[in-house]
């Protein structure tokens, strides 16, 4: 959990590894091959009640953009609000917002 890694790609042109910059900073990812993109997961804390996931996809094979983010934290007044965004038409758009209740966990 919370590992660093190096990421590299091979450009055939060049008959060489390149690294992905961008993607050093990534924790977690979870790569799906055929949907073309990768999601990362990262507990916030609260026993496992605050996260953020977010999965991107890849755009030309060396770079990604955010797709969707989906978020879970509890407030200031102690309730937990879940919150999800997507891209749509270019832009990030909130589709989900709403407050928890503790028995939802």
């Amino acid at each position: 959990v919370g590992r660093v890694y190096k990421y590299l790609i091979y450009i055939p042109s060049r008959q060489s590894f390149t690294e992905l910059n961008d993607l050093n900073s990534i924790r977690n990812p979870s790569f799906n091959y055929e949907s073309k993109t990768f999601t990362t997961f990262e507990y916030l804390g609260h026993a496992g009640a605050s996260f953020i996931k977010k999965t991107y996809m890849w755009k030309n094979g060396t770079e990604f953009y955010l797709v969707s983010e989906e978020t879970q934290d509890i407030n200031n007044e102690g309730k937990i609000i879940h919150t999800i965004n997507e891209l749509r038409n270019g832009e990030m758009v909130n589709i989900l917002n709403e407050e928890l209740k503790i028995d939802d966990f």
